[in-house]
């Protein structure tokens, strides 16, 4: 038999992606099955490897079609009375799929007609929290609720990852109780640390009892999520250096980089000497380089009130830049999503250019291409 896994196997799909990959991991231990890996894009082109237990499907506009022929019973039914098929349905006849295990609600659960699926469902969290932004945009709520009806209806079998939202999937929607099948997602972290977990328990414990106040971040600590990292890094920047770390939101994000920068300008004390606009695609910028250009920027700013500090490699001018706090309107104001550039070329005359000893200023990673490059296809 053999089985296509499809789930998020883009590693802009960020905690989706991770889990994919650890899931598809495990399946591919079992000799009993073949388990091909299905990777769907409809953004762009798919950058493919050679590998026999990888496929590729492209969404394209003949799928944008049959999504909308779909939503049409009369149309469906049209459809299959003179048994004229999605290019989906073909593609695994095609490719000799038997079974197929959605890692995830997917719209192309609507083609499989004529094979089985399973689908591990993750959460329905839209029933109790409707406000949250990622349920207001394309994938909204009637949307969500509309794809998850159809996946419990029509999966040969549904996995969650607890007893409860088991219970919730036959309470909210009336789901058949032996369907469903409770296997736990795997945490690289708990495994790490487990013999610690009644320890932490205990602290955690006794830090409420004795605090009043306290922050409480209510998120798991999955291995392929930040929040850990965040708060073990925050916890030692206070611990260590008296560091104390503001987030600001910026619920304009979709707009464009310009308005990220508003927003960390806007939230700045009104105290500061500058601005640095950091680039979140240039990981190799070390601590040293970021110290180096603030006190540069330090050290010109007493001459220069209007100091546009910028790092360059030769005659390449890299980032982050900075700006002198008398700048502080504009920013605020600039409009342009284009980040810093408009006001870099208006004060051409103001940027001092200072030379770095690394290209680490210029070295920006853009696609899974450059990640595998440089990070994961590294000899040991």
């Amino acid at each position: 038999m053999t089985i296509g896994v499809i789930g998020e196997f883009d590693r802009k799909g960020g905690g989706s992606y991770h889990q994919s990959k650890k899931i598809f991991k495990i399946l591919s231990k079992f000799k009993d099955f073949k388990f091909k890996l299905l990777t769907i894009n409809s953004q762009k082109k798919i950058s493919k490897i050679n590998d026999d237990n990888k496929i590729y499907y492209e969404i394209n506009f003949i799928d944008q079609f049959f999504f909308l022929f779909y939503s049409s019973k009369l149309i469906k039914s049209i459809l299959k009375k003179f048994n004229i098929k999605s290019r989906f349905e073909k593609f695994l006849k095609k490719n000799k799929i038997d079974l197929i295990f959605f890692l995830g609600c997917s719209r192309l659960s609507l083609f499989c007609n004529n094979i089985n699926y399973v689908t591990y469902i993750y959460e329905f969290h839209h029933l109790s929290r409707p406000d949250l932004p990622e349920y207001k945009g394309w994938s909204d709520f009637d949307f969500r609720e509309e794809l998850l009806e159809t996946n419990i209806k029509k999966s040969l079998s549904l996995i969650v990852d607890t007893q409860k939202k088991g219970k919730d999937l036959i309470k909210y929607y009336n789901c058949f109780e032996d369907k469903i099948n409770v296997i736990p997602l795997t945490t690289s972290i708990t495994e790490l640390e487990n013999k610690r977990e009644t320890q932490n328990s205990k602290e955690i414990i006794d830090y409420i009892k004795k605090n009043k106040e306290f922050f409480f971040y209510p998120a798991q600590y999955w291995s392929h999520k930040n929040h850990y990292y965040i708060l073990r890094a925050l916890q030692q920047l206070k611990k260590k250096h008296n560091r104390s770390i503001q987030f600001v939101q910026n619920p304009n994000y979709a707009e464009g980089m310009t308005t990220s920068i508003r927003a960390g300008v806007q939230a700045a004390s009104s105290g500061a000497l500058g601005f640095m606009i950091c680039l979140s695609d240039l990981p190799f910028i070390e601590t040293a380089e970021y110290q180096e250009l603030m006190d540069q920027f330090k050290l010109l700013l007493a001459e220069n009130p209007q100091l546009i500090l910028r790092p360059v490699v030769g005659d390449q001018p890299g980032n982050p830049v900075l700006f002198s706090a008398s700048y502080r309107e504009e920013l605020l104001s600039h409009v342009k999503m284009e980040g810093c550039r408009g006001l870099i070329r208006q004060y051409k005359e103001r940027v001092h250019r200072h030379p770095m000893n690394t290209d680490h200023v210029l070295r920006d990673i853009d696609t899974p291409e450059e990640y595998e490059r440089y990070f994961v296809n590294q000899p040991a």
